[in-house]
């Protein structure tokens, strides 16, 4: 018993200067991944403001990557053996169901946007997104962790 009590003292000695280190002891980076202005960036400073008081220490408010910008989207995707045929009924009863005013009502409530274009056009697009967002993780040599 003396010995776990030396032992657990010991370890406690090793712990205080641990303990007493102060964090964070440079200025934080918050990253924020909207646009100036918008209700994520006015409550990333709130926070910001709100740490750097607890914190004793400056946080600096960033957009992150300026020549990008992130957008939700939402598209419908079937599987690539789909036939043709059902592919263009699905395609028409969607768009029938998006020009509904009470859908539209509903989206722009949300604040949602149409993509009013064709099946093509929407390839094109979600092809460049993604792109965009591999060329990113490529060039800033992100890594998943």
């Amino acid at each position: 018993m003396k010995l776990r009590r030396i032992f657990a003292l010991f370890i406690f000695a090793f712990a205080l200067p641990a303990i007493a280190q102060q964090y964070p002891t440079k200025p934080v980076r918050l990253l924020v991944g909207y646009a100036a202005g918008s209700s994520t960036d006015i409550v990333g400073r709130v926070m910001a403001d709100r740490l750097s008081a607890y914190w004793k220490q400056t946080v600096i408010v960033e957009q992150g990557l300026s020549q990008y910008e992130a957008t939700l989207w939402n598209g419908f995707f079937a599987p690539a053996s789909i036939p043709p045929e059902l592919a263009a009924r699905i395609a028409r009863d969607v768009e029938a169901v998006l020009r509904q005013p009470e859908t539209r009502e509903m989206l722009a409530k949300t604040g949602a946007a149409l993509f009013e274009d064709n099946q093509a056009n929407f390839r094109k697009f979600f092809r460049a997104d993604i792109d965009k967002w591999k060329n990113l993780v490529k060039a800033t040599h992100l890594k998943l962790e």
